[in-house]
């Protein structure tokens, strides 16, 4: 991948495997498709049921520390997400940038260098820039620390940010990312 699109002199600084697993966007669920509101009358109504649910998963993990039942089919908590879009509005940069060209998948990997930012799908030989923003418009935050809502454990995690031009951006795990030198 190098010979065939980096500059002369371009220096790979980390890369990360594409695919955002969660999009924590205003407007979207977490698997980047339109949140519908459910009327109120119908969250009024749930409500209760989603109570009653709660606390019997809470008292299924107390008694599990007390018993020898095998419970690894019980439902469980998500882990954090490895890549997640981060926005303000579905029209955000990168919810578009995110989305694959074609909806067979999107197979590739997330490139920051010296001089850009870079999506390259490995669909086809050569492979295909996606998308690429000048370094020169980017923000890269390391280290930064996420909350996440109930439903995910650990609820904090650590992340390195790439912020686009407009505010949105991507977050990758650091597990995710491979330093290369230079």
């Amino acid at each position: 991948m190098q010979e065939q699109y980096l500059a002369p002199g371009e220096v790979v600084r980390w890369t990360a495997p594409q695919a955002p697993e969660s999009y924590f966007v205003a407007g979207l669920r977490e698997d980047g498709k339109p949140a519908g509101r459910w009327p109120v009358w119908v969250r009024v109504l749930v409500f209760p049921f989603q109570l009653v649910w709660t606390a019997f998963l809470r008292l299924a993990e107390f008694l599990a520390c007390f018993s020898d039942f095998d419970f690894s089919d019980f439902p469980r908590r998500k882990g954090q997400p490895v890549v997640l879009v981060f926005g303000g509005s579905p029209e955000c940069m990168a919810v578009f940038r995110s989305r694959p060209s074609s909806d067979a998948g999107f197979h590739g990997v997330w490139m920051l260098t010296d001089r850009r930012f870079v999506a390259a799908s490995f669909e086809s030989m050569p492979f295909r820039i996606e998308f690429e923003v000048p370094a020169d418009q980017l923000r890269f935050h390391p280290h930064v620390e996420r909350r996440f809502s109930r439903k995910f454990r650990p609820r904090n995690g650590t992340y390195h940010q790439v912020l686009l031009p407009d505010g949105s951006g991507f977050a990758f795990a650091p597990g995710a990312v491979s330093f290369t030198a230079g």
